[in-house]
């Protein structure tokens, strides 16, 4: 049986039914990429290999900017340029240094106090061919954000313009302290390396911890790393985050003082901001596609079997030394294995499509789990193709009960949530396993946000679907066994 079911599997792949299933499904991969990609929001600026991050600051008499300009991997980027443009005009321009650093002295204070609804100051970097803008109105008042620790009285306001790669481990914004008379620093970490900038003199304390009920602010912070910081001197620090930890808990002090100005817990994450905005997305296409593959499905097998058993081709076939049961069972196998590599196409060219656009790698343990997601779906009206052709002969009526089935069960989907006393309807319908995939994708993201108030059941997914496999095409092998071709 295995041989003829080699022979049919291979026969069933190169007939123009298959072959045309196998392109749908590829160009469908396409189309969840691209479709990923635009419903993510994700432009070349999201994952460029070039990054700013600086402060711009007045004095009564003058504007200042400063700042460093490194790549993905956290490394400085040395002889980039950099031009600050005011109202459309290069006020002034400079190349970073063998640390990635730049100061750019602009000769006169910008306006303070503005009206104006469009951004007149442009920061430029250009390194490489590419090439990172930042612009903003200039809002800020003459009595902004004065130094603590440096003396010297300025209004400050944070210039980052960096791409999504960055981790989640540690990614602290502007932070203000509890006298919001500071902005005390802007750190971002990009693979092992931890960029900060601050307009004081600060020392950063990191500590590491597995359980956040443990912290205590008044407590010491046990494995810590202490970071000094010079005002407006970037920094970039190794940053080892030890195995296990869960939470980053920076603390800041001013020199010399024993008391933190502020504090910012940060959850550790493996991945960086974008992967985590790409993989949040990715179930959504696919559950568009999921709505129109079944109809691939079902003619694909109404073609291999119930066609040719109304058109009367089956009964050439049975002229072989091969029984009914192994007639019918081959190519019912043949089938599923053409929708297994349809539905291993369809995940794997979408996954494709993404890293050859952004990198980002969707992982093997994702695509592995949609790909059943969408096997499992498919494989139910391939099921309910061959019950409907061993029930009846009429080529017509075989196609019409499984499309009629489909739509009575897609009803079934949109209408499940309307009857919370009858919860069991989730399970009736074959999508449940691919529902189930999508649930923990996004609930594996974002636990405290996403978690069902009724989460599906893996044993009654896993059941639901595998009687809508099995059920159907025993059914219709009862059928077609008993029945004269």
């Amino acid at each position: 049986m295995a041989s003829t079911l080699l022979y049919d599997f291979k026969r069933s792949l190169l007939k123009p039914v298959a072959l045309i299933t196998l392109a749908f499904f590829v160009i469908a991969g396409i189309g969840v990429g691209l479709y990923l990609h635009h419903i993510s929001g994700i432009g070349p600026s999201d994952y460029e290999n070039l990054n700013l991050l600086a402060l711009c600051y007045h004095s009564v008499k003058n504007s200042f900017i400063t700042g460093i300009v490194f790549n993905n991997q956290g490394e400085p980027l040395p002889d980039a340029k950099v031009l600050v443009m005011h109202d459309g005009e290069v006020v002034n321009s400079t190349v970073t240094n063998n640390q990635g650093t730049f100061n750019i002295d602009i000769g006169y204070p910008l306006p303070l106090n503005t009206s104006e609804s469009t951004p007149n100051i442009v920061v430029e970097v250009e390194y490489n061919g590419l090439t990172r803008f930042w612009s903003s109105v200039p809002q800020y008042s003459g009595t902004g954000y004065g130094a603590l620790s440096s003396g010297v009285n300025y209004g400050v306001i944070p210039i980052i313009s960096s791409s999504e790669l960055w981790k989640l481990n540690v990614n602290l914004p502007l932070i203000f302290s509890k006298s919001s008379e500071s902005g005390i620093a802007i750190l971002q970490e990009f693979g092992d390396n931890l960029i900060i900038l601050s307009p004081d003199n600060l020392t950063l304390e990191l500590g590491f911890f597995h359980n956040i009920s443990q912290f205590n602010v008044n407590s010491p912070l046990p494995i810590k790393k202490v970071v000094n910081v010079s005002a407006f001197k970037p920094e970039i620090v190794s940053l080892n985050i030890p195995n296990g930890t869960n939470y980053v808990v920076v603390e800041y002090y001013l020199p010399g003082s024993p008391t933190s100005i502020d504090t910012y817990i940060s959850a550790v994450y493996p991945h960086t901001d974008l992967w985590y905005n790409v993989l949040y997305n990715y179930p959504n296409p696919l559950v568009f596609y999921s709505l129109l593959f079944p109809f691939i499905a079902i003619y694909l097998a109404y073609s291999m079997f119930a066609d040719p058993r109304s058109n009367g081709t089956l009964e050439f076939l049975l002229a072989r030394p091969v029984t009914k049961g192994i007639l019918y069972f081959n190519r019912f196998m043949a089938n599923l294995l053409t929708v297994l590599v349809s539905s291993i196409i369809f995940n794997a060219v979408a996954a494709l499509v993404i890293l050859l656009i952004t990198g980002i790698l969707i992982p093997s343990y994702t695509i592995i789990m949609e790909t059943l997601g969408t096997f499992s779906n498919l494989s139910a009206y391939v099921s309910l193709t061959y019950m409907s052709g061993g029930l009846t002969r009429q080529s017509k009526l075989a196609l019409a009960i499984p499309i009629s089935l489909y739509l009575v069960l897609l009803a079934i989907v949109f209408s499940a949530s309307s009857f919370p006393s009858m919860p069991w309807l989730v399970y009736v319908p074959p999508l449940v396993l691919e529902n189930y995939i999508n649930d923990q994708i996004l609930i594996t993201l974002q636990p405290q946000i996403l978690t069902p108030v009724q989460p599906l059941s893996l044993l009654g997914s896993v059941v639901s679907a595998a009687l809508w496999v099995t059920v159907p095409a025993i059914i219709g092998y009862v059928a077609f066994k008993k029945e004269d071709i």
